[in-house]
């Protein structure tokens, strides 16, 4: 039963949204409903809320047509304050169907091609809500009505409540890309870039149903392909079998309650042919449609795995490249002479804006450990004063700045200059020599570019950036081509194609002849100088099937009739976390397992109640594992607040085995042949408390306090109470299998049974070029107990600093220390370890579709540990002598593959060579299994 509760672990823990929705100390919400919606917003996102409530329920009915159901819960939407200012949203079905939505879009002005961010995300994540709540079987709706959203584990087998958790996300977020793009609102499919994207893959050969379906390859285009691949990949289903039988495909296959991973089956319950079928199909429309796609030629100047927008002034063109593996690099190309500069800096992934001669990047992050603001931030991910809640687009001569105000943004882009509102646009501003602005604004499908507050050019289409102006005052923009998306140019002449390449993401003048472009391939963006060429030719308009379709448009339409009425939400109902608890669901599992030959049986229930913001929980659980002790309880966890806490009453209901130890002798370095029974005090009841205090959060730092206490109901009383301080750096960048920099210290204090521990941990890694990974750690611990050696006191034994060869997950001690192979547990009066690792990451590929297990990246790594032990009875330290201190010296070589599950689920298959010439068992195998979250 220990491996089956663990297997759940992994293979369920990771489909559950963990974390709360919103940061500590946020601002009051309040709420209301209506049609089966209620809605969660603050005073200042009113406006936002209004417009939500408007569109939220007819989204509801049109989604209840095409998706084939009515959900059967209502659905928590939360429209999350400016503290939060996150260019994303999610939906879940875990704890119960929920749906949080927050206002960075202004962010990704020109990523969505879309008008509206916030009506994006309604139409995005409601499908997804409609994609994972369907429970057409019996089966899963009975489980439903008794255990919620939850999974059943009978065994190593699993009864889901909500299969579609199982489905990858290629299947979900391209659906939801087809969803928000058939609403009048534009939508990733009208993107050229992302059409380029696509039939570049198609041309490579990667339309194939294991790269596709595969949760993490870890290859490019990464994550993004299940968006725009995903997305295209529904778009041709759509065509070719209707909307309403794309978005079915969700509700047949939650009838699959016994072995929700058929996927071909349902494909063809859905469509008639198989999912690789389909796939097929798809690779040769893709193909069809790209005859006489052009690519951008050219010897690349550099490349990179992923894309950031392009700045410029009057002298050089300024960007940012990654290699996906380590902190991005800035580069900058000389206009005059061509010369190019790239130097390694730790920015955030995003727009470089020059301040003052020094590079910024524009980006989202904590500034405090309750703010998180969009801004302009600096090389250490510190926010530059005066920038946050401020999207900056550039500055003017004088130094005014050009920006998005974001906290009134969270519809559409509003424009700024200084303090004084310009414009509502849907394009990033481009700032000419002579401090004129150019963007798109949005009218229907109807897209016009602007110098100024001047119209000068319209075409239809969702699409469009504007790149550079030439010393005539032409305006050189990226808009679609027939095949993708290309650049253009309009004067007093008119519009004219100026690049024959359809793979062009954006663009910059080196000078008036030439152009640096950053294009799209199959397997990187490539950034080339080419000459400019002309010929008469417009954006292409970008029309799909679907708008044709009597219900295009129609909620949105309805919506913004529905808002000019203004239905005005109030501020009567305030939103308290604590009493809008709502029942989460249940996890039941079950088994057996076999302990000196007698067979056990073992369980898990637990069942929880969370607010929608996440940021209240209320646990009931009752569980009998290996131990054979059985313990019930509830806890209770609070993170709406600065000072986090939460804690846990349980009662022991079985005893299970008394403690057992093993007598060690610290002059042998020997245990004793056989162990003896310790006599156990006896709880029979106890609990956990934790109090949290983040004091630093902002850009790669960290640092909080946190007091803990613990009753443990297994090891003759133990309550440890231990106060930490904790400081630390770390960051990780794109793909990489490992923390980058990691610069971290701990002090710890504890306090058991009168005793007093405390010590220290420092942890400094780093990563060297070609994926390899150095690291160093110290510990040291110390406790004021003394053990008199001369007499034989059963709870003397279980007082002092622990050394193990294992820690639980359930309380971390930091004043206990852990050596693999060590032989038993016991306890000693001072314990100091210092480490040193190299590891080096691969990035072999063994993709499958039906068989179960991928292979998807792998690490070697060898470390060495050296320990320095004094027992009770042995001498302190001293400046002459180790004082016969005990030593071991661990060597560990080992290998890490990270196997994807079911096409689903990271699982990291560890497998190690310990050896220990001062152990018993010098040589040591170790096999351990563990979940990415």
């Amino acid at each position: 039963m220990t491996k089956s509760l663990f297997l759940y672990t992994v293979i369920f823990g990771s489909l559950l949204y963990g974390g709360a929705a919103i940061v500590p100390g946020d601002e009051q919400y309040y709420k209301a409903g209506k049609e089966n919606v209620e809605l969660i917003y603050t005073k200042q996102n009113r406006y936002a809320a209004e417009q939500a409530m408007a569109l939220a329920p007819l989204i509801n009915k049109e989604y209840q047509d095409t998706f084939g159901y009515a959900m059967d819960t209502p659905l928590h939407v939360g429209i999350i304050s400016q503290q939060n200012q996150v260019a994303n949203g999610f939906s879940t079905q875990f704890p119960y169907n929920l749906q949080i939505n927050y206002g960075g879009g202004s962010l990704q002005a020109d990523y969505f091609a879309s008008t509206s961010w916030l009506n994006t995300l309604l139409y995005h994540e409601t499908a997804h809500n409609y994609q994972l709540n369907a429970k057409a079987s019996p089966v899963t709706k009975g489980l439903h009505s008794v255990l919620g959203n939850s999974v059943m584990i009978a065994g190593f087998f699993p009864l889901f409540s909500v299969p579609n958790v199982t489905i990858t996300s290629f299947l979900l977020e391209g659906n939801a890309v087809l969803n928000e793009s058939w609403q009048g609102n534009g939508g990733r499919l009208y993107s050229g870039r992302f059409k380029a994207e696509t039939v570049m893959q198609a041309r490579a050969g990667h339309i194939t149903p294991q790269f596709l379906f595969n949760q993490t390859t870890h290859a490019f285009p990464y994550y993004d392909r299940h968006y725009i691949i995903g997305g295209f990949f529904h778009l041709y289903l759509a065509e070719k079998y209707g909307i309403e039988k794309a978005n079915s495909f969700f509700y047949n296959h939650s009838r699959s309650w016994l072995w929700p991973f058929r996927t071909n089956h349902i494909f063809r319950i859905t469509f008639g042919e198989s999912y690789e079928e389909a796939i097929a199909g798809f690779n040769q429309w893709l193909l069809q449609a790209s005859e006489g796609f052009a690519e951008t030629e050219g010897t690349p100047l550099v490349t990179s795995k992923y894309f950031t927008s392009l700045n410029s002034s009057y002298d050089k063109i300024y960007f940012l490249i990654s290699d996906a593996r380590r902190a991005p690099e800035l580069v900058r190309l000389f206009k005059k002479d061509k010369v190019l500069k790239v130097e390694r800096e730790s920015y955030f992934q995003g727009k470089i804006i020059n301040l003052h001669d020094e590079y910024r990047t524009q980006g989202s992050g904590f500034v405090n450990p309750t703010r998180i603001y969009q801004g302009l931030f600096d090389e250490n991910g510190h926010i530059i004063d005066g920038t946050e809640s401020r999207m900056i687009q550039g500055y003017l001569k004088g130094g005014t700045p050009v920006y998005f105000d974001v906290p009134s943004s969270f519809d559409q882009p509003q424009l700024y200059l200084g303090d004084d509102f310009y414009a509502q646009v849907n394009s990033s501003v481009h700032i000419d020599r002579d401090d004129n602005l150019y963007y798109f604004v949005q009218n229907g499908k109807r897209r016009t570019l602007y110098r100024n507050r001047t119209p000068l050019y319209s075409y239809d289409g969702y699409y469009g950036i504007v790149s550079d102006v030439d010393s005539s005052g032409r305006v050189y923009f990226v808009a679609n081509s027939e095949k993708g998306s290309s650049l253009y140019r309009v004067g007093e002449s008119g519009v004219a194609r100026v690049c024959r390449a359809d793979n062009v993401v954006e663009a910059r003048l080196v000078n008036d002849e030439e152009v640096l472009i950053a294009a799209i391939g199959s397997d990187n963006y490539y950034y080339v100088i080419n000459p400019l060429e002309s010929r008469e030719e417009a954006p292409y308009a970008v029309k799909y099937f679907f708008e044709e379709d009597s219900r295009f448009s129609t909620a949105g339409f309805a919506a913004r009739e529905a808002q000019n009425k203004r239905e005005q939400l109030t501020l009567d109902d305030p939103y308290y976390g604590p009493l809008n608890l709502h029942y989460g669901g249940s996890t039941v599992s079950f088994g057996t397992a076999s302990k000196n030959g007698k067979r056990l049986f073992t369980y898990s229930l637990a069942a929880s109640f969370t607010d929608p913001l996440l940021s209240n929980t209320f646990s009931l659980f009752a569980q009998s594992g290996i131990d054979e002790v059985g313990v019930a309880g509830l806890g209770y966890a609070n993170g709406a607040h600065l000072l986090e806490f939460g804690g846990t009453l349980y009662g022991v209901y079985n005893e299970g085995d008394a403690n057992t130890y093993y007598d060690y002798n610290a002059t042998t370095n020997e245990y004793s042949t056989f162990s003896r029974d310790i006599e156990k005090d006896s709880r029979r009841y106890g609990l956990s408390a934790y109090l949290r205090l983040p004091v630093i959060q902002r850009g790669y730092d960290r640092g909080d306090v946190q007091l803990s206490y613990y009753q443990d109901y297994d090891n003759n009383a133990r309550s440890p109470l231990v106060l930490s301080g904790n400081l630390a750096h770390s960051e990780q960048y794109g793909q990489s299998m490992f923390i980058n920099y990691l610069n971290a210290l701990s002090l710890f204090g504890s306090y058991d049974r009168g005793d007093r521990s405390y010590g220290f941990e420092y942890t400094l890694s780093h990563d060297l070029p070609y994926k390899f990974y150095i690291g160093m750690a110290l510990k040291g611990v110390r406790s004021d107990y003394e053990r008199d050696g001369s007499t034989v006191e059963d709870a003397d034994y279980t007082r002092g600093v622990k050394f193990s060869n294992f820690q639980t997950s359930l309380f971390i001690d930091p004043s206990s220390v852990v050596m693999p192979s060590l032989e038993h547990t016991r306890f000693v009066k001072q314990a100091a370890v210092g480490e040193l690792s190299l590891t080096k990451q691969f990035d072999g590929r063994l993709l499958f579709f039906t068989f179960p297990f991928s292979l998807t990246r792998e690490a070697l790594y060898v470390k060495q540990r050296y320990y320095d032990i004094q027992d009770f009875g042995q001498a302190d330290f001293s400046w002459n002598a180790r004082s016969g201190h005990t030593v071991y010296n661990e060597t560990t070589v080992g290998v890490t593959l990270e196997i994807l599950l079911m096409n689903r689920l990271s699982v990291p298959v560890r497998m190690e060579y310990i050896y220990n010439d001062n152990t018993k068992e010098a040589h040591n195998y170790r096999f351990s299994l563990g979940a990415v979250f």
